[in-house]
């Protein structure tokens, strides 16, 4: 509707898709509906670095993926 609301800013968004429709009928490649759906199974963010950086900053949580198993403890 072209205003802004709790999660976005409109012009934000307008200004980088120019006409809406045909962006949201286009095919998305192979490539790009893979990394969408291992993703989605994992709940981690797809984007860059610093993307995923700035959302760690802003909900104060790790949020990459982390090394799997026990942690290795170290005696003194």
């Amino acid at each position: 509707m072209g205003r802004d609301d709790q999660l976005i800013r409109s012009s934000a968004i307008l200004d980088r898709v120019s006409n809406w429709g045909q962006f949201l009928s286009d095919e998305i490649s192979d490539d790009h509906m893979t990394k969408l759906r291992s993703h989605q199974c994992t709940g981690r963010p797809l984007g860059s670095e610093d993307f995923t950086t700035k959302l760690e900053e802003l909900s104060g949580r790790s949020l990459r993926l982390k090394k799997r198993g026990p942690k290795i403890k170290i005696s003194k």
